[in-house]
């Protein structure tokens, strides 16, 4: 049985409350408590290597060897007879201790419980070790971190980078090499003239619908992606084809504005590219233009027009002073409106059919047959006069 966060967070704890880590076999489960989390409780498990690595405190000085790392000391403080550097690879434990430094880090798979014992096995505070990590690749953006039992996160200088760094420990429990990764930064630029606009999701959703898999590659190296939804007035650019895929979809409605609306992509510094469909959809929220509120039972909806076909967008907001809608095409749009009558106001909302006109005032059909059948009345009349 494995709960959320295992091997890591599990020494976390049981180093925290004194309890006796994992036995050098290998083979002893403790449950405990996360720092800072005291209703999350975690399987501390080891799998088939040695839990920990010691180091025997000689005249004042240790030295300590294990894999990919060496510790040293020459200040050891006064009771401590060893020094215990416990290496911890367990993948939920590493995205822990990655979240510990902040958005955008990842763990290099370097994390490190490292305290001292007295004779009674008591744990003491291990400040001022010297700790030489190898990372197993070369990165560029590094920082090191280390936890305290509380779980909040200090920065630490080191030295070195790319395959290998040097710090000194602080005296907190834990101590990792994160390395960063890039961020999907999003931006709007909204032209003069343009209705306001903006984004209405998530960076997480908008990175999901825009990035490929080879995009989330350059994440992965450290590279930034920026993002950027373009919205310009396009009342005076728009071309007679959109125009008139517009009008034949639009029956009874008027159109309001047009707007040419774009998503931009940028890796990392070279130029910016137009993104015409996302694998999900964008959703975004458009202000309606003052010039066009009018009775307050008018009706909005959003035309877009992709590769010369016009389709009809529900506004899916309940605010009457904004549209928003889901695309993943990006073109022209055209703000449409309609003043339903107290007859066609059902057919008449964003989505569903154009108004037709049927629904005429009853009263007038109604004279109008009145006068049809007075004339009637009067031809055969004349008719009998005749005869």
């Amino acid at each position: 049985m494995k709960k959320p966060i295992s091997i890591l967070l599990a020494l976390v704890l049981a180093l925290s409350l004194g309890a006796t880590a994992l036995a050098a076999d290998g083979n002893t489960d403790e449950i405990t408590v996360l720092p800072g989390t005291a209703s999350d409780y975690v399987y501390v498990t080891s799998v088939g290597t040695p839990a920990k690595y010691e180091g025997s405190v000689i005249d004042g000085s240790v030295h300590l060897t294990g894999p990919g790392f060496t510790a040293h000391s020459d200040d050891v403080p006064a009771g401590a007879v060893r020094l215990v550097v416990e290496p911890i690879t367990d993948p939920d434990a590493l995205a822990w201790f990655a979240g510990r430094a902040g958005e955008h880090w990842e763990s290099t798979g370097t994390f490190y419980a490292v305290y001292y014992e007295d004779a009674a096995g008591e744990r003491l505070p291990a400040a001022g070790v010297r700790m030489t990590v190898t990372l197993p690749g070369s990165y560029d953006d590094l920082n090191v971190y280390s936890v305290g039992e509380d779980g909040a996160a200090s920065s630490l200088n080191y030295e070195g980078g790319g395959a290998s760094v040097v710090f000194t420990t602080d005296g907190n429990i834990y101590y990792g090499v994160v390395r960063r990764m890039g961020a999907v930064d999003e931006s709007l630029d909204v032209r003069p003239g343009a209705p306001d606009a903006w984004l209405d999701m998530s960076s997480g959703e908008l990175a999901d619908a825009v990035l490929s898999e080879e995009d989330r590659q350059y994440l992965d190296a450290g590279v930034d992606i920026n993002v950027r939804l373009t919205v310009e007035s396009a009342n005076d650019t728009v071309s007679p084809v959109v125009v008139d895929a517009v009008e034949r979809l639009a029956g009874d409605y008027t159109v309001g504005e047009y707007i040419e609306v774009e998503l931009l992509k940028q890796i990392g510094q070279a130029p910016w590219e137009n993104v015409h469909e996302t694998s999900r959809p964008i959703r975004i929220t458009v202000q309606i233009p003052e010039r066009l509120l009018g009775p307050a039972d008018r009706v909005f909806a959003i035309a877009q027009v992709h590769n010369g076909t016009a389709s009809l967008l529900p506004d899916l907001d309940s605010d009457p002073d904004t549209i928003t809608f889901e695309t993943s095409q990006f073109s022209t749009f055209a703000i449409l409106y309609y003043d339903p009558s107290p007859t066609a106001t059902a057919s008449a909302r964003p989505g569903g059919s154009p108004p037709t006109g049927d629904g005429a005032d009853p009263l007038m059909w109604m004279g109008i047959l009145a006068l049809c059948a007075a004339g009637l009345a009067v031809v055969l009349a004349r008719g009998r006069r005749k005869d």
